[in-house]
C-alpha cells in the first residue's frame, strides 16, 4: 500500500507561506528602489543634458535651450585659470552661503591685487568678448566650494524689481543682472549625476567638468526675473568636492563709486 505524501502541520504551512511572502515583498521592494533610483532625474519627464560626447576642443557654444536661452561652453577657462581662482579663494576668508551650499567668497575687483592680476584680467576679457558689454559692468568673481555631501541651494540670480530693498541696495545704481555665467573649476568623481547643475523647471542639466561655462539670462527683456531660470546642483561626492566660479553682468557700470582698497 502506498502511503499518502507527508503533509506538514497547519502551523508549519502558515509559517512557510509568511516566509515566502516576506521574501517576495523584499524582492519587489528592491526592484522598486532600483527603478526609482534609475529614474530619479526624470521627475515626470526626460532631462536634457550635455554629455561627454559634446565636449569640443575649442570654446564652441552648445545651445542647451533656445527659449529661454542657455548656452554651454567647454574649455572656457583653462586648467591653470581654474586652479588660480581656487587658490585665490582659499587665501580669502570664505563664509557659509547657505544650509547646504558650502562656503564662498568674492574676489573684490576693486582690490589692487585683483585689478592687476593678469589671469583675472584675461578671464574677464573672455566674458567681455562673449557678452559684448563693458568690463565695468561685470561684478566681482564669486568662488564657491561645495563640500562632499553638500549641494548648491536652489537660487535665482536676478533681483526682484518690485522689491523695495532690492531696488534700494542692488538695482538702483548698476541695474539688473542681465547675464549669469557659472564655470566649474574642477572635475568631480565620475559618478552618474554627481554635482550636476540643474535648471529644475526646464529639466535641463549640465554635468560638472573643469573649465565648462554655463551662460544664461536670469531675467526677461523687461528686467523682471525669470523664474524658469531657478537652478541648483545635485549633491557632490568625492574628496575634493566641487569648486564653482560665478560672474554676473549688470546693465550699467557696477564699479562706479567704489573706492580702491588694498588687501
Amino acid at each position: 500500500m502506498i502511503g499518502r505524501p507527508h503533509q506538514p502541520r497547519r502551523g508549519v504551512r502558515v509559517k512557510h507561506a509568511l516566509l515566502a511572502g516576506a521574501v517576495c515583498f523584499t524582492v519587489l521592494y528592491i526592484i522598486y528602489m532600483i527603478s526609482a533610483l534609475a529614474s530619479s532625474d526624470t521627475q515626470g519627464g526626460r532631462w536634457s543634458s550635455v554629455g561627454s560626447s559634446d565636449v569640443t576642443a575649442l570654446d564652441t557654444p552648445i545651445i542647451l535651450s533656445d527659449d529661454p536661452r542657455i548656452a554651454v561652453i567647454h574649455n572656457f577657462f583653462t586648467a591653470d585659470e581654474c586652479e588660480h581662482l581656487v587658490r585665490l579663494a582659499l587665501a580669502e576668508k570664505m563664509s557659509r552661503t547657505g544650509d547646504w551650499s558650502g562656503r564662498g567668497t568674492f574676489l573684490w575687483k576693486n582690490a589692487r591685487p585683483y585689478m592687476e592680476d593678469p589671469k583675472i584680467i584675461g578671464m574677464e576679457d573672455k566674458i567681455v568678448e562673449l557678452s559684448s558689454v563693458p568690463a565695468e559692468n561685470l561684478e566681482h568673481f564669486y568662488v564657491q566650494h561645495i563640500a562632499p555631501g553638500q549641494a548648491m541651494d536652489e537660487t535665482l540670480d536676478a533681483f526682484n524689481i518690485f522689491d523695495e530693498d532690492h531696488q534700494e541696495f542692488y538695482i538702483r545704481d548698476a541695474g539688473q543682472r542681465i547675464l549669469a555665467i557659472y564655470v566649474f573649476l574642477n572635475d568631480v568623481a565620475p559618478l552618474e549625476g554627481n554635482g550636476d547643475f540643474k535648471f529644475t523647471r526646464l529639466k535641463l542639466k549640465v554635468p560638472p567638468r573643469r573649465g565648462t561655462a554655463i551662460i544664461f539670462h536670469p531675467c526677461h527683456n523687461d528686467r523682471t526675473w525669470n523664474t524658469q531660470m531657478m537652478h541648483l546642483s545635485n549633491q557632490v561626492v568625492g574628496d575634493r568636492g566641487m569648486w564653482v566660479a560665478s560672474k554676473w553682468v549688470r546693465e550699467r557700470n557696477f564699479h562706479e563709486g567704489y573706492t580702491l582698497f588694498e588687501v
